[in-house]
């Protein structure tokens, strides 16, 4: 995919997600710096982070919530979901309270965030994904090649 100048403003203004579901811009991970210089750690695995692995991100990636085009919710937030509030509905990024039913991937997320969290959409979507269980996007790189 060839990014047009567009993309890059949306993603700058805040109307929508990074391409990349990385480490760096992971609520989990914060850079530390020390004697021998600066590292990238990751809070939830308790480690730091190689260089080569900050760009593939991990199934427990969350947005940093100053990324999102929603209202966050920390009071509803836990360490292994973001809560946010788009119209009338509240939604999770990673895993919400037993019996949430808008919870999504960070990818899943991006792909909203291109819709603004349209609630219609969302509302309509959750219908298709409990008829055919799965996925709305799973890519974490959308700028990778063949995407």
């Amino acid at each position: 995919m060839k990014n047009e100048p567009s993309v890059y403003k949306d993603i700058y203004y805040g109307r929508r997600l990074p391409e990349s579901v990385n480490c760096r811009n992971c609520v989990h991970v914060k850079p530390l710096t020390t004697s021998n210089g600066a590292v990238w750690y990751c809070g939830r695995s308790n480690r730091s982070i190689p260089i080569e692995e900050q760009p593939l991100g991990c199934k427990d990636h969350m947005w940093i919530p100053a990324l999102v085009n929603a209202d966050h919710i920390p009071a509803r937030s836990t360490p292994d979901g973001m809560a946010y509030q788009a119209g009338i509905l509240e939604f999770y990024n990673g895993k919400g309270p037993d019996g949430a039913e808008y919870e999504y991937s960070s990818a899943e997320m991006r792909e909203l965030s291109k819709t603004n969290f349209n609630t219609q959409m969302m509302i309509d979507g959750e219908k298709i994904r409990a008829e055919f269980p799965g996925s709305y996007y799973d890519n974490m790189d959308e700028s990778t090649p063949g995407f």
